[in-house]
């Protein structure tokens, strides 16, 4: 029960009690402008056409639609990767306790 009323806590305002709500953090954000959006969908083709040859896909033969999204949404996650509007960090690994802290011999 504690940790479903800490989830619900959570995913009502992540950043804190005080803070806003997703919501209101979504409706407060910048768009992207024009400029960045055109780019962006200029870049996307460039990025598509190298992972279609990498993935041994002919690109002038038809095939199937769950390859052709699946190669989209690669050449996306690169593209934001590229521009700068997608950061990937690591997720912290907790080591493993040893078994001499589990059992009390120290």
């Amino acid at each position: 029960m504690e940790y479903a009323i800490w989830e619900l806590h959570w995913n009502t305002r992540p950043l804190g009690a005080g803070s806003p709500t997703p919501i209101e953090l979504w409706a407060d954000r910048d768009p992207i402008a024009d400029v960045e959006r055109v780019a962006f969908e200029a870049h996307v083709p460039g990025i598509a056409g190298p992972e279609r040859d990498y993935s041994g896909v002919h690109p002038a033969s038809e095939f199937d639609p769950w390859v052709e999204r699946s190669l989209s949404r690669v050449a996306v996650v690169q593209a934001l990767l590229s521009q700068g509007y997608l950061q990937v960090r690591r997720r912290r690994i907790a080591l493993p306790k040893s078994a001499a802290r589990w059992t009390g011999i120290a």
